[in-house]
C-alpha cells in the first residue's frame, strides 16, 4: 500500500512526516456505481479534476493518497460538498498554477459562442435593414425639372435645356402625395425612376419583415417559448399540467416580479418559470432540459431551485385549512346523506420511490415493506369538496401512519365535532378523541366470522366517499409526475434557512397547483 503523497515534487511519507509533523494522508476519490445517476455522475467528474489537477504521468489508482498540504483547509472535502474549495486538491501542486480546463467548461463556452455568434447575426441583419430603410427615407435625390412650353423653338429649347433649375424631390414618405404628372416630369440623376425607388422602399421593408418572422422562428424553435404557449390550451396542459393559458399567465404575473434576471442570464423569466413546470410536470432530468434550452446543466439546477423558492413562497398558501362554516355551506350531497355536515376532512398516506440512500441508517428508515422500496412518505387530508387542506412534511417509508398523523401537526387544526374518515391502518381513535372529534374507518373481521348488517352498511358508506382521497392523489401525480419517483438524495438533505428540504417543496407545489384544477368531487 503506498504511503507517500502521489503530487509532483512533493515528499511527504507516512513513515516520517505522518502524525509527527501534522500531516495526513487521503485517498483519490473513487468512482460511485451507486446511490443514483446524480452521484455517479458527481464522482466520475471529480476523479476527473483530480487527475488533472495532479498531472502525473501515469494513471491514478484508488491506493494513491494525497498529503493534507494541498488542501485549504487541511481536510479532503466530502463528496457532496462540491462548493467546497478542498473538492479538489489547488495548494503547492508542482506545476504552474494553471487553470483546469473541463470537458463542461469548454462545452458551455461553446454554447455561449453559439449564442453570441447567432444574436449577432440576426442583430447585424435589422440593423443593417433598418440603416438601409432610414436612408432611403431620409435621403433627398437631386432631380432635374424641365418647364413645359407650349411652344418651343430650337433655340429656346436648347437653351431652356442648360438653364433647368435643379431641386430636391420630397422624401420617400411624402412621394405617394405627389400627382402622377410630376412622377412623369421628374428624372434622378442615378437614372432610377420614383417607381424604382418605390419598389426598392418595398423590397427593403419585405426584407425587414422577413428577418423578424425569422428571428421569432427561430426563437420558438429553440425552446418552450410564451409565443409559443399562447392560444394552445393543450400545449399548456401538456407542459405545465394548468387547464388554460389565461391561468398559467397569472400565475406567472404573481411570480415574475421576484425572478431575478440580469444581463448575464442565459434564459428569461417565463423560461425560467417553465423549466420548473417541466421538471414537475414531466419529471424530466436536468441534463435533459439542458439539451432543451441550450445551457449548462448547472444553469438548469441553479434556475430550478431560485424559481420553485419563488413559486412555493407565492403558492404556498394554496393548502389552506377551510372554516368549519365554509365546509357546511358547501358540503357535497353525497357526503350530506350519509353523513351530515360534519366531515372535516378525509387523510390517507402516500409513498414517493427516492434513490438508495448510501447511509444505512437513512436506508433502514426509508425501506418501505408495502412498496419494497426505499421511499419517503406524506399523510395529505381533503376537503369533502376535493380540495388538499392538509399535508405533511416527509417521513420516511418506515413510518407507520399512526405516528405521522400524531406528530405532523394535523391533530391541532380539529374542532370539536368533526368527523374524520380514514383507512383502516389509522389506528388513531384516542387521540383523535382527545380533540372531541370522531374519526370513521372501515370495520374489521378481526375476532369475528363475519361482520353484522349494520357494520357492512357503514363500511360501504365510508368507502364509498374515502376513495376521493386516492382520487386526489392520483390525479396529483398524474399532473406532475415528480411525485412518481425517484428524487434524487439531494432534495432530501440540504434545508433552507427556514427548515425546508427541496422535496417539501415541490410536494407543496404540486398539490397547490392541483388545487387550482377542476375538483374530483361533485357537488350535486
Amino acid at each position: 500500500m503506498p504511503s507517500f503523497c502521489c503530487v509532483k515534487d512533493c515528499s511527504n511519507r507516512w513513515e516520517r512526516d505522518g502524525g509527527k509533523q501534522g500531516v495526513s494522508f487521503f485517498r483519490i476519490p473513487k468512482i460511485l456505481t451507486k446511490g443514483g445517476d446524480i452521484a455517479v455522475e458527481r464522482s466520475e467528474r471529480r476523479r476527473r479534476l483530480w487527475n488533472s489537477a495532479i498531472s502525473v504521468d501515469r494513471k491514478l489508482n484508488d491506493n494513491d493518497r494525497v498529503c493534507s498540504r494541498h488542501f485549504v483547509s487541511g481536510m479532503r472535502a466530502k463528496d457532496w460538498e462540491e462548493f467546497n474549495v478542498d473538492w479538489v486538491p489547488t495548494l503547492h501542486m508542482g506545476h504552474e498554477k494553471v487553470k483546469v480546463t473541463t470537458e463542461k467548461a469548454v462545452k458551455r463556452d461553446e454554447r455561449k459562442k453559439q449564442r453570441a455568434k447567432r444574436k449577432s447575426v440576426i442583430e447585424a441583419e435589422q440593423s443593417e435593414a433598418k440603416k438601409q430603410l432610414k436612408h432611403d427615407e431620409a435621403s433627398d435625390v437631386t432631380v432635374i425639372v424641365r418647364q413645359p412650353q407650349l411652344q418651343p423653338s430650337s433655340t429656346e429649347s436648347e437653351s431652356t435645356e442648360h438653364d433647368a433649375e435643379v431641386v430636391p424631390i420630397p422624401k420617400l414618405k411624402n412621394m405617394e402625395s405627389q400627382t402622377d404628372m410630376t412622377r412623369k416630369d421628374m428624372e434622378s440623376q442615378t437614372d432610377l425612376t420614383s417607381k424604382d425607388i418605390d419598389t426598392l422602399l418595398r423590397h427593403t421593408i419585405n426584407q425587414d419583415e422577413c428577418i423578424r418572422k425569422f428571428q421569432e422562428k427561430v426563437e420558438l424553435s429553440n425552446s418552450v417559448s410564451q409565443k409559443r404557449l399562447e392560444g394552445d390550451d393543450n400545449m399548456v396542459k401538456y407542459y405545465t399540467g394548468l387547464p388554460t393559458y389565461s391561468l398559467l399567465l397569472a400565475i406567472f404575473n404573481l411570480v415574475s416580479p421576484f425572478i431575478t434576471v440580469t444581463h448575464r442570464s442565459a434564459m428569461t423569466k417565463f423560461q425560467q418559470l417553465i423549466i420548473v413546470f417541466m421538471r414537475l410536470r414531466l419529471n424530466l432530468s436536468e441534463c435533459d432540459l439542458a439539451y432543451r434550452f441550450d445551457v449548462a446543466q448547472s444553469t438548469i439546477s441553479r434556475t430550478f431551485h431560485l424559481t420553485l423558492d419563488v413559486l412555493f413562497t407565492r403558492l404556498n398558501h394554496l393548502i389552506v385549512w377551510p372554516e368549519r362554516e365554509q365546509l357546511r355551506l358547501t358540503m357535497p350531497m353525497q357526503f350530506r346523506e350519509h353523513f351530515g355536515v360534519r366531515v372535516a376532512c378525509i387523510i390517507d398516506c402516500f409513498e414517493i420511490f427516492i434513490d438508495r440512500p448510501s447511509n444505512l441508517l437513512a436506508r433502514a428508515q426509508t425501506w418501505s415493506n408495502y412498496k419494497h422500496h426505499n421511499t419517503i412518505k406524506y399523510l395529505i387530508g381533503i376537503t369533502p369538496q376535493g380540495t388538499i387542506s392538509f399535508l405533511s412534511n416527509a417521513w420516511g417509508g418506515r413510518t407507520s401512519d399512526k405516528h405521522i398523523t400524531e406528530n405532523s401537526g394535523f391533530l391541532q387544526k380539529l374542532d370539536a365535532g368533526d368527523i374524520i374518515l380514514a383507512d383502516r391502518g389509522f389506528n388513531i381513535a384516542e387521540c383523535v378523541g382527545m380533540q372531541s372529534a370522531e374519526v370513521l374507518i372501515p370495520a374489521f373481521t378481526k375476532g369475528k366470522k363475519q361482520l353484522t348488517p349494520a357494520e357492512v352498511e357503514l363500511t360501504r358508506k365510508i368507502a364509498h366517499v374515502r376513495i376521493h382521497v386516492e382520487r386526489c392523489i392520483g390525479n396529483a401525480r398524474k399532473k406532475y409526475r415528480v411525485l412518481c419517483g425517484p428524487i434524487p438524495i439531494d432534495y432530501l438533505e440540504r434545508k433552507d434557512t427556514n427548515g425546508w428540504i427541496a422535496m417539501d417543496k415541490i410536494a407543496r407545489t404540486c398539490c397547490a397547483l392541483t388545487n387550482l384544477s377542476d375538483s374530483v368531487v361533485a357537488f350535486d
